[in-house]
């Protein structure tokens, strides 16, 4: 995910929350501050304590310099800041803190910010004289301390002490590729990217003192000793990395297991280094286990350790699954296609059943049992699979009486021992074979009941599938208090059973919404996506405004109090000025709502940083900010606003009709594309539209063509007469990215204009909707945005059989849940409650609402203007669920 979401699932086992509100917190303050200091300021900043010296002769900080962090574990945090604290107050040195143990053991934890693992202090000295002082000092007093090593920095010597050349002060700045991102302010008054990425470097106009040298080259010297070639790596987390090698001395590949000390603690404490040697006593009782990789050997590189492990052949579970599931084409799904994919599903699963009975024979407990973990080779059509398990760090002995302290939501058994842990997980991966949305069962076990029905529903499996997984999934006697209790899998209004209700299921989705509300809160109004900490709360995407306006156009309900919540919040400093992560989002549905005062006064507030802006994109640049602006001119050719977005519209034009990639073509740091309607070209098209309906001048229209067609360059056409974004690994049919958004956009210039490749593409886009199986419920990249792409692309798929709408409700139910009995669904991954627009219940409502009849755009913008040249299949209109509409 986008944001490291495991530090966000930590205070509440239903919503996404900031670490910081867990419930129990051991505060750290150090004895020098426990009460008010005469010339020191503090204040709190999200996670950390911030101390500033101030007053009278205390020169200000500088912009940007040699920046110390100190690291440190929960055992020894307290004495490690008492130290340090000491120093600093002494030595007017400005310094903040990660403000409890619990904090720091989320910012250590193994699926932490890579960038952030570690950081437990930061200090900065005015100079760099004061820095050299400061960090020997601390290096002799801090001397036989334990910490992780912070990856983006370089130690001093071989404690905790780590340093790094960064900004002091916060600024951003824009990258070429669209990307907003923290930055050195210069002395020229120029913003360069400070990118604290993993692994230390200095940026190039920076000189590095000389008594740096000895540091900086003992950190980045090379291995002599090391004895691997790595080829790839397959995975990163706080913990270390997981890669392709061979061996140099025999030329063996392998795989490597990283494993840094101190990082990537699990609840229980341990770290890394701890759960790596234990992998390792597990392998070795395992030892000459067909099916369990052979240890090769182990390896210290940069003080990290390494355990090498045979390189098993095979596919994950997850890409067979992938590759194979019958129900992912927009063709009809024949019961031959579903026996024959259940009889290779329920051979998969026996193969898995024997292999984990032989580690059972041994007396070992795997403890991660999952589609990631478990690798799968055919031979051929027909021939009986082999699998593989890899990944053994949490196994341990089947006569200990343990719990495992990690694991894969929805697979975890959290009040079984032994080999009943591994069992529970078995009888989730048989379901998780025909319906792999099983995430959903860390919220609410009783949703195993409707899961297994409608697998059985489908596919027919063995007699045994039914009664055998009732009996092993059926909820665990736990004690379930706060938002779990408040939790359960049957909504007030049932969406599994026709006829379907869609008009009562719409309003128990807004009063499971209302449910949620916090307006004492300050950080967020409704839960969602681990998104909204990271950007302005009251964002459209995933804050309060996407929320607002969902409820408003979908059901129709407004509340003064959390109106009067989007007003403070947008009174707030805004970073961002984009139109779903920024200030013209908010004030997009504040004008909605009627608040046009205070509309305008925001996006007059952003205005002088979008000559800035280089995204172009619908969601975060000068797409939707130009939308919002054409929107707020209502019309008016003298309007300033409409004046703005044409000048905005230009340089959106020279972007389409650059060859730069503008983060689209080639995704930020990543492999892959962002074709779509959110992120890719199809938004600045749609942008281009509107000004051409605003304006009448067909050059925009031109323009408009262009970018799509930039988008269809981004998609791949090798399978199934479809059309697909290429998003790296995966081919992605969504409306953030993907073909859907592409789609829904080419339809609406298919309106104005004919233009050939347009018209050919549409009906392969329209069908990369209709696939059946979707394991998300949300709006940008789940079912409620097929649902809505199929709706509004319905007159191009004129070849498809079934009506794609009706499936897609029918199938909605798979991810519905009920909070204080009102209908709720899972945001991103399943892995906790969502309100938001962009992922969870508003989302869902949009769409539910939009394919209704004379529903609403699904999104804003999205409205047809004109009518179409081709009218829909006659007689055509959506209907809802398996028997039809409202009811």
């Amino acid at each position: 995910m986008a944001v490291d979401w495991s530090i966000y699932a930590l205070a509440d086992p239903v919503f996404f929350e900031s670490p910081e509100k867990t419930a129990e917190q051991t505060l750290l303050v150090p004895s020098a501050f426990a009460s008010a200091v005469t010339g020191w300021r503090r204040e709190r900043r999200r996670f950390w304590e911030v101390y500033t010296p101030e007053g009278p002769g205390v020169p200000p900080l500088p912009e940007l310099g040699w920046k110390i962090h100190v690291s440190a574990t929960t055992a020894n945090a307290a004495q490690v800041l008492e130290t340090t604290a000491d120093h600093c107050r002494s030595a007017g040195i400005a310094f903040k803190h990660l403000g409890s143990t619990q904090l720091l053991e989320a910012m250590n934890s193994k699926y932490a910010p890579r960038s952030a693992g570690g950081k437990f202090l930061a200090l900065y000295p005015r100079d760099t004289e004061e820095f050299r002082r400061t960090a020997e000092i601390l290096a002799e007093r801090l001397a036989g301390q334990s910490g992780p090593y912070v990856l983006t920095d370089c130690r001093w010597g071989e404690g905790p002490v780590h340093f790094r050349y960064g900004a002091f002060r916060e600024h951003w700045c824009w990258t070429e590729d669209g990307e907003l991102v923290p930055a050195f302010l210069r002395s020229d008054g120029s913003r360069v990217p400070d990118l604290r990425r993993p692994g230390f470097s200095t940026p190039a106009w920076v000189e590095p003192p000389d008594f740096l040298r000895p540091h900086i080259e003992r950190r980045t010297a090379p291995s002599g000793a090391f004895d691997y070639d790595v080829e790839q790596a397959l995975h990163f987390s706080n913990a270390g990395g997981v890669y392709t090698a061979v061996r140099r001395s025999d030329g063996r590949p392998v795989v490597l297991k990283e494993a840094r000390p101190y990082a990537g603690a699990a609840p229980d404490g341990t770290d890394a280094v701890a759960r790596l040697d234990n992998e390792r006593r597990v392998l070795d009782r395992l030892a000459g286990l067909p099916g369990v990789p052979r240890v090769h050997g182990e390896a210290v590189l940069g003080g990290h350790r390494m355990l090498a492990v045979e390189r098993m052949e095979g596919g994950t579970l997850q890409r067979w699954v992938a590759l194979n599931h019958p129900m992912l084409t927009w063709r009809e799904v024949t019961d031959e296609a579903l026996a024959a994919y259940t009889r290779r599903a329920e051979a998969v699963h026996a193969a898995v059943t024997e292999l984990l009975a032989q580690v059972h024979g041994r007396g070992v407990v795997f403890g991660d049992l999952h589609p990631a973990n478990i690798l799968v080779e055919e031979d051929e059509p027909g021939a009986g699979p082999r699998v593989a398990f890899v990944d053994f760090e949490m196994g341990f002995p089947a006569d200990r009486d343990i719990r495992p302290v990690l694991g894969h939501p929805g697979f975890t058994a959290r009040a079984r021992t032994g080999t009943a842990v591994d069992l529970h997980a078995l009888s989730v991966l048989r379901l998780w074979l025909y319906l792999p949305n099983t995430a959903v069962l860390g919220l609410s076990q009783e949703k195993a009941e409707d899961l297994i029905t409608e697998a059985d529903r489908l596919f027919r499996p063995p007699p045994d599938f039914t009664t055998g997984l009732r009996d092993r999934l059926a909820p665990e006697a736990l004690p379930r208090t706060g938002t779990a209790a408040r939790t359960t899998a049957r909504p007030e209004v049932r969406i599994d059973r026709a006829p379907v209700d869609w008009a009562a299921a719409r309003a128990s989705l807004a009063r499971g919404i209302a449910a949620t509300a916090t307006p004492e809160r300050t950080d967020r109004l409704f839960p969602g996506d681990p998104q909204q900490f990271q950007v302005e709360p009251g964002s459209f995407a995933h804050g309060a405004a996407g929320v607002l306006w969902a409820l408003s156009v979908a059901a129709g309900v407004r509340d003064p109090r959390h109106e009067e919540w989007l007003l403070r919040a947008a009174r707030a400093p805004h970073l961002r000025p984009g139109f779903y992560d920024g200030a013209h989002g908010v004030a997009f549905t504040l004008d909605h709502l009627g608040h046009r005062e205070a509309a305008a006064e925001l996006v007059e507030r952003v205005r002088p940083g979008l000559a800035e802006v280089t995204d172009v994109s619908l969601h975060s640049g000068l797409a939707g900010i130009g939308l919002n602006l054409l929107h707020l001119a209502r019309g008016e050719a003298g309007h300033p606003a409409r004046h703005e977005a044409v000048g905005l519209a230009e340089r959106v034009r020279d972007a389409v009709r650059s060859p730069a990639p503008r983060g689209i073509d080639r995704a930020p740091g990543g492999a892959g594309t962002r074709g779509g309607l959110l992120r890719g070209w199809s938004g600045a098209a749609l942008f281009l539209l509107r000004c051409y309906e605003a304006t009448g001048d067909k050059d925009y229209l031109t323009d408009a063509v262009r970018a799509v067609h930039r988008d269809l360059d981004l998609c791949d056409a090798s399978t199934d007469d479809v059309l697909r974004v290429k998003g790296g690994i995966r081919a992605l049919t969504y409306l953030e990215i993907g073909s859907a958004g592409i789609g829904m956009v080419a339809d609406l210039l298919d309106a104005h204009l004919a233009d050939e490749r347009l018209s050919t593409a549409l009906p392969a886009l329209a069908r990369a909707a209709c696939t059946p199986y979707v394991i998300e419920s949300q709006l940008f990249n789940g079912r409620s945005g097929l649902l809505a792409a199929v709706h509004s692309l319905r007159r191009h798929l004129t070849d498809v059989p079934g009506d794609h709408v009706r499936e897609h409700l029918a199938n909605l139910h798979w991810n519905a849940l009920a909070f204080d009995g009102h209908l709720v669904f899972p945001g991103a991954g399943g892995l906790r409650l969502s309100m938001d627009l962009a992922t969870g219940s508003a989302g869902v409502l949009s769409a539910l609402s939009s394919v209704q009849e004379g529903g609403h755009p699904v999104l804003p913008f999205l409205e047809p203007r004109v009518a179409h040249r081709l009218a829909a299949p006659a007689g055509e209109r959506s209907r809802g669920g398996r028997e039809g509409g409202d009811s």
